[in-house]
């Protein structure tokens, strides 16, 4: 049991019979899914929770750079401004 996974609570119940016949065995394979026939591929659906991914850092950053060009900007615009 992982508490990360979410495990699929299907049942299949197989069935097996044998009979002789010719002198050889012939088997003859029954399948049940949750107690209904069932005549598809036995496959059972499983998920995983995934880690969060990501964090804010790069967004900051771009922020920051953003913040950062924009007061640049401005500096060079009042600079330009008191020349004049």
């Amino acid at each position: 049991t992982n508490s990360k996974v979410t495990y699929d609570n299907t049942v299949y119940t197989v069935k097996v019979s044998t009979k002789a016949v010719g002198g050889k065995l012939e088997a003859t394979v029954n399948v049940e899914k949750d107690g209904v026939p069932f005549a598809g591929d036995i496959a059972f659906h499983n998920t995983y929770a995934l880690p969060q991914t990501g964090d804010s850092q790069p967004q900051v950053m771009m922020i920051l750079a953003a913040a950062a060009l924009l007061t640049l900007m401005l500096g060079i615009r009042l600079r330009k401004k008191r020349e004049n």
